[in-house]
């Protein structure tokens, strides 16, 4: 066998695949725009639901932490009230009326991202808020009626009685709040339940 009939196994290869060395001038161009296409048809958008899906997350996020810290600070005005005299404990419920108003604002506000799951827990706290004004309301009134029609409220009076059914309805505000942060993390964050001490 003379070397000119001697084909290589490389040049066998050659021989056999040439249409390749076509291919190698279009087929990266091609590869590259089909998978553009499959990335612009299937997974930009896919892509762009989870990216809204997360913005609203994160909304829903920011509304919740406001609206915990709102219901704090509506429960702090209640546990900051003096009950000196009716003079001083008008001005300390006015402010806590304006905390409740402030309170509800928010509320409204979050209910348009809240998980319908979490809604009826804001409601009790909000329920709870509203009981403390009534159980004000109502002590307030019996220590007018003992005190009969131009009778003296005396300050003792005031400060304990008040002071006791204000301590007792915050004790409950707070479990609706600790309820509330819990069903929030629950939701929100599928983190555990937390007992708040």
């Amino acid at each position: 066998m003379n070397s000119a009939e001697v084909i290589t196994a490389c040049e066998n290869v050659c021989r056999d695949f040439n249409w390749l060395g076509s291919f190698s001038d279009w087929g990266p161009a091609l590869m590259a725009s089909a998978t553009a296409l499959l990335i612009a048809f299937r997974a930009y958008p896919r892509q762009k639901e989870e990216d809204r899906k997360l913005q609203i997350g994160l909304e829903q996020r920011r509304a919740y932490e406001t609206l915990v810290k709102q219901f704090t600070e509506t429960k702090l005005a209640f546990v900051d009230m003096k009950f000196e005299d009716l003079a001083s404990l008008r001005g300390h419920l006015s402010e806590t009326i304006k905390a409740r108003r402030k309170l509800q604002v928010q509320i409204n506000a979050a209910t348009v991202l809240m998980h319908a799951e979490i809604l009826p827990f804001v409601r009790e706290c909000y329920q709870s808020t509203s009981d403390i004004l009534k159980k004000i309301a109502e002590e307030l009134v019996s220590i007018a009626q003992e005190a009969g029609p131009g009778g003296k409220i005396e300050k003792k009076d005031l400060s304990d009685r008040c002071k006791l059914v204000v301590d007792d309805a915050v004790v409950e505000f707070d479990k609706a709040i600790e309820k509330l942060v819990n069903e929030i993390r629950v939701r929100a964050y599928s983190l555990d339940m937390l007992k708040l001490e």
